[in-house]
């Protein structure tokens, strides 16, 4: 059996009922984080085919991994994505558009909600992307779990 997984950053909800986001990281993506210092040099060793990571401070402070905006800004966008169904129905998304889009909406914030300045710069009929995703790998060689 084999299942796809991201090629690059990416970010979806758990499966549990719970509201938690997750963050998909890649190896490549956590050895670019180490080289930026945003990851512990030695986090590729303890998770060499990439690091599935909750989305909030508690779990980011524990592994040291520095995702370049709030944990709490990262959720909140995602969230409304997800509500207004601009998200993929598998409901994973592409980690650059997400935080592309988050970045416009932070520096056109002029007093308004998040929610407002993210209306403002993503279309209402846009969809974000999902990341490209791999060919298939044996599962038994991933040490994370990550699902579609």
């Amino acid at each position: 059996m084999t299942i796809s997984i991201p090629l690059a950053r990416a970010y979806y909800p758990a499966r549990t009922g719970l509201a938690r986001i997750l963050c998909w990281l890649p190896k490549d993506e956590l050895r670019d984080m180490i080289s930026r210092g945003d990851a512990p040099d030695d986090i590729i060793e303890d998770y060499p085919t990439g690091l599935e990571i909750e989305v909030s401070v508690e779990a980011l402070d524990e592994y040291e991994i520095k995702l370049g905006f709030p944990p709490e800004s990262i959720c909140r966008a995602f969230s409304y994505f997800m509500d207004r169904g601009s998200v993929d129905k598998s409901g994973i998304v592409d980690g650059a558009s997400l935080e592309r889009t988050l970045k416009q909406a932070l520096i056109t914030r002029s007093g308004n909600k998040l929610e407002e300045n993210l209306e403002q710069v993503f279309s209402r009929s846009e969809t974000l992307p999902k990341p490209r995703m791999s060919d298939g790998s044996d599962p038994n060689l991933q040490r994370n779990s990550f699902r579609e």
